[in-house]
């Protein structure tokens, strides 16, 4: 089995940089913004990105119907900004806790994640609009570092307990399709 607390370290430096690489991203759309007289607060994005990467964490976890607690204590405590939880609570009007999914059962925790799927999807939405302005507005390519540094967390969250199985594998993970739906926009 591999050293949980080593891959928790390396993915927390990954997910810095992840984070860092969209702050920057979102203040230079910002900057470009400010300069035609529109508000634009990056906090915003970044926030959003760890909501969207915890969902497709959380995704990935109930993937191999093996719900570990390993997995769900990463997912909860890797971002820095935003939180799934507190989100939906606020956006939705619910009393989601880390207890709760941390006690579910693995059809639990896909009920949950298939009923808040279309909310994730349109904040997924925002996060590539901003990519796509940004790409317009600079030279800067902050695609690929963000990119690799997302497939790595996926992996991260995929070796929590012990294996990277076929299922975690083949599982729709809606950050891995914003990452496509980003590149698509990119190419155009």
């Amino acid at each position: 089995m591999a050293d949980l607390q080593e891959i928790f370290n390396k993915c927390k430096n990954i997910y810095e940089h992840a984070y860092t690489l969209i702050k920057d991203m979102a203040t230079a759309v910002a900057e470009v913004l400010r300069e035609d007289g529109k508000d634009f607060d990056p906090s915003i994005t970044t926030g959003k990105f760890d909501v969207v990467l915890q969902y497709s964490l959380l995704q990935v976890a109930a993937a191999d119907n093996d719900l570990d607690s390993n997995e769900i204590i990463y997912i909860r405590d890797l971002t820095k900004q935003a939180d799934l939880l507190n989100f939906l609570n606020n956006t939705i009007d619910s009393n989601y806790t880390w207890e709760g999914i941390y006690n579910s059962n693995v059809y639990e925790l896909n009920s949950f994640l298939k009923a808040i799927n279309d909310p994730m999807i349109s904040v997924c939405k925002e996060i590539v609009d901003v990519f796509v302005l940004c790409d317009k507005a600079t030279k800067v390519d902050y695609y690929t570092g963000f990119s690799e540094s997302i497939l790595a967390l996926v992996q991260g969250v995929m070796l929590m307990d012990g294996e990277i199985t076929n299922s975690e594998k083949q599982v729709g993970i809606l950050i891995l399709g914003m990452l496509n739906d980003i590149e698509n926009q990119l190419r155009k």
